[in-house]
C-alpha cells in the first residue's frame, strides 16, 4: 500500500501513515480478564472499560458511559501485541447547541480488518427498525433434517462460472441439491486469476466469504464475490480476467433439532452437543428470554408448540445497555467476546407448552476439498473441454418423414403443403393433375425454406403462381403428383467422436470434400443427435448470436478450426441419395368456404 500510495502523494505518505495507523482507543488497556478503568472517550467522561476476554493475540473490551444527550457504549477486540483495532462497534449519543437550537446526533460505527474468505458486508441501521418486533406465524419444524452426505452432488459441476460485475467478479457454484435437503457450509479460498491467453493476473483482490442458497425448482447454488483493491481503473482488471481457480472446501450440514418444555415456573434449560440454552420468563409480561450458546457459526431458529404465533426481536448477548435499540444492540455481536451467542425476545400472549429449535450447524473438517475452475461466458465458450449447455436445433425429434411415408399437410385450413428434407425438395417438383387458377392466376408447388429460423422445415406449398396466396377453398378434390429424380436420406458419418469432448469437431471432417457458406447449408448436409435422437444445434462463436439458416458460418468455426455442438452427441449423421426416381400421387379435398349465416 505505501507503494502505491507514494506515487501519488510523494513524501505526504509518511504523515498519512502516522494519522491512521493511531489506535481508536486512546486509552492504555492491562490484558488481563476483569480489569476495569474509568477513563474519557471521544469528550465523554466517567466511561467505564472492562477487559472482557483475553487469549494469546487478542483482547475483548467493553466500554459505556456518560449521560443521556452525551454518552457512548461499544466493544471492541485488539491485537494484544501492537493495540490495533481487529473489531469494533460504537454507537453514539450526542447533542449539540447551534443558535439556541438543540441537535441530537445518534450514530453507530462498524470498524473491522477485512480477510479472505470473511464476511465483508456491513449492516446500514435505520432507525424505523429501531426496537422492532418481528412477528412469526409458528409455522412447522420438520420432523427431521436431510443433510446431502455425497460430496458428488455438491461438486456435480466442475465448471463453475465467473460473471463481471463493474469492478467485482461474482463467483458461482451450483450443486446438484434440491429443497429441502440443507448444503452445509461451502468455503472458497487462494484464488488465482488468468486472463484470455491463460497468464496469471495478480493485482490485489479481496475475496469475501461464500454464501449457499438452498434451491426449492432449481438446485443449490454458492456465491462468492471478489473484489480488486488496486488503485486505477478496477473495471479494465475484471475485464482482462477470463478464469479464476480456487479451493473448493465443503463442511457438510450437522444441524439438530431441540425441544425445550418449560416446568411451572415456565422455565427451560438444555445442555448436550456443545450448546447451552435456557429459556424464562423477561421482567415485562407476555415476553420471554431465550439465550443460546453454542459453537461459532451456530444458528437457532425456534418455533412454539401448535404453530403458536409469537413475535421476537432480537438483542446482543451478553446485555447491552438499557440505552441502546434493539438494532444498535443486535450488531454489537460483531466485536462480541461470545459471537456463537443468541439473545432473543419472544412475545406471546400465553405461556408455551414447549419450544421447539433448530440447530443450524456444519462440520469443523471439510467432507471434500477440491481445485476448480470458474470462468467467464466467453472463456467456457472457448474452451473446448467444457460442455457446452444444451440446444435443439428444434423441439422434439420432429424431423420430415421420407417420402414412401410422405403425406399432405394443412389440408383443414386450406393449404397443400409437403414437408421434406433441404437436401430432398432440390430434387422434387410438384402440381396438381387437374390445372386450377385462383382470381386469374395459376396455381403451382413453390419451394419454400425459412432462412430466419430453424422450426419450420422445407416444403413444396400450393400458391398462385405471384404467391400473393396460400390458402384455397372450394376446389374439391384434387390430384397432386410428385416427382423426384432421387430420394434424400440420412445415415451414418464416418466420424468418430472424442470420448472425452465428443463435442469438439473438426471442421476438416466436415467441409474437406464440401463447400458450406451458411450455417443453414451445413445442418442441412449434417446432423449431431444426442442419446436420444433429438437433434442438436450448434455452438456459437460470440455469446448473444441467435442462429438461423443465414448465419454466416464464419459464426460457428472456432479459433481452432473446430465446431462446437451445443450438447454431447452420440452421433453425427450425413445426408445420402437413392438415385432412383420416385413418382407418388396423392388425393386432396380442400375444405368449403364456411356459409355466414343472417345474423
Amino acid at each position: 500500500m505505501r507503494d502505491m500510495l507514494s506515487s501519488v502523494l510523494g513524501s505526504n505518505i509518511n504523515s498519512l501513515l502516522q494519522q491512521v495507523g493511531q489506535p481508536n482507543l486512546a486509552v492504555s488497556v492491562i490484558a488481563e480478564k476483569g480489569w476495569q478503568t474509568r477513563t474519557c472517550l471521544r469528550d465523554i467522561t466517567g466511561v467505564e472499560l472492562t477487559v472482557t476476554k483475553v487469549t494469546d493475540n487478542r483482547v475483548w473490551v467493553s466500554y459505556h458511559g456518560g449521560e443521556p444527550g452525551n454518552r457512548l457504549a461499544g466493544v471492541a477486540i485488539l491485537e494484544r501485541a501492537s493495540g490495533w483495532i481487529i473489531k469494533q462497534v460504537l454507537t453514539t449519543e450526542l447533542e449539540h447547541t447551534f443558535a439556541g437550537k438543540t441537535i441530537g446526533i445518534r450514530s453507530t460505527q462498524i470498524m473491522a480488518q477485512v480477510a479472505d474468505a470473511q464476511e465483508t458486508h456491513v449492516p446500514r441501521l435505520r432507525s424505523d427498525w429501531a426496537n422492532r418486533w418481528t412477528p412469526l406465524s409458528g409455522g412447522e419444524l420438520p420432523d427431521k433434517i436431510v443433510s446431502v452426505s455425497d460430496a458428488d452432488k455438491m461438486f456435480g459441476q466442475p465448471h463453475a462460472t465467473l460473471e463481471q460485475d463493474e469492478d467485482t467478479l461474482k463467483l458461482s457454484l451450483r450443486h446438484q441439491v434440491s429443497h429441502p435437503a440443507r448444503t452445509g457450509v461451502v468455503k472458497i479460498s487462494d484464488p488465482v486469476l488468468f486472463d484470455a491467453r491463460g497468464e496469471k493476473l495478480t493485482p490485489p483482490m479481496q475475496l469475501g466469504r461464500a454464501y449457499t442458497y438452498g434451491g426449492d425448482e432449481e438446485d443449490a447454488l454458492t456465491e462468492a464475490t471478489l473484489h480488486f483493491t488496486a488503485l486505477g481503473d478496477l473495471t479494465q482488471i475484471a475485464r482482462q480476467t477470463a478464469s479464476l481457480q480456487a479451493t473448493v472446501a465443503w463442511y457438510p450440514d450437522e444441524s439438530f433439532i431441540i425441544r425445550l418444555t418449560p416446568d411451572k415456573h415456565q422455565q427451560a434449560h438444555y445442555q448436550k452437543k456443545g450448546v447451552n440454552i435456557h429459556f424464562g420468563p423477561s421482567e415485562d409480561a407476555d415476553v420471554y428470554e431465550l439465550t443460546f450458546e453454542g459453537k461459532a457459526t451456530d444458528r437457532v431458529s425456534p418455533r412454539l408448540a401448535d404453530g403458536q404465533p409469537f413475535d421476537i426481536q432480537f438483542r446482543a448477548y451478553p446485555a447491552a445497555p438499557q440505552w441502546l435499540t434493539a438494532e444498535e444492540s443486535l450488531v454489537r455481536y460483531r466485536a462480541s467476546p461470545r459471537p456463537e451467542a443468541h439473545r432473543m425476545l419472544i412475545r406471546t400472549d400465553r405461556a408455551p407448552a414447549y419450544i421447539d429449535l433448530v440447530v443450524s450447524r456444519s462440520a469443523d473438517v471439510a467432507a471434500s476439498s477440491r481445485q476448480l475452475t470458474f470462468r467467464t461466458a466467453d472463456a467456457r465458450r472457448m474452451d473446448p473441454a467444457v460442455k457446452p449447455e444444451v440446444q435443439y436445433l428444434y423441439e422434439g425429434t420432429r424431423q420430415p418423414a421420407p417420402l414412401h411415408a410422405l403425406k399432405p399437410t394443412g389440408l383443414d385450413r386450406g393449404q397443400v403443403l409437403l414437408s421434406m428434407l433441404q437436401a430432398q425438395i432440390e430434387a422434387c417438383t410438384a402440381s396438381l393433375t387437374s390445372s386450377a387458377e385462383e382470381a386469374g392466376t395459376p396455381l403451382i408447388f413453390a419451394a419454400i425454406t425459412d432462412n430466419d429460423s430453424f422450426a419450420q422445415p422445407a416444403m413444396l406449398q400450393l400458391q398462385t403462381e405471384d404467391g400473393v396466396r396460400q390458402f384455397f377453398y372450394d376446389l374439391g378434390e384434387r390430384t397432386v403428383d410428385l416427382s423426384c429424380t432421387s430420394s434424400a436420406m440420412w445415415q451414418p458419418a464416418e466420424l468418430i467422436l472424442d470420448e472425452q469432448s465428443p463435442w469438439v469437431v473438426a471442421t476438416e471432417d466436415l467441409l474437406n470434400k464440401h463447400h458450406f457458406s451458411t450455417v443453414g447449408e451445413l445442418l442441412a448436409h449434417y446432423r449431431m443427435l444426442d442419446a436420444k435422437g433429438r437433434v442438436l444445434s450448434l455452438q456459437t462463436v460470440s455469446e448473444g448470436v441467435a442462429l438461423t439458416p443465414s448465419t454466416a458460418l464464419d459464426a460457428v468455426i472456432f479459433p481452432d478450426n473446430t465446431l462446437r455442438v451445443a450438447g454431447v452427441p452420440t452421433t453425427i449423421e450425413v445426408i445420402g441419395h437413392d438415385d432412383k426416381p420416385i413418382e407418388r400421387q396423392f388425393k386432396v379435398t380442400l375444405p368449403r368456404l364456411a356459409e355466414v349465416g343472417a345474423q
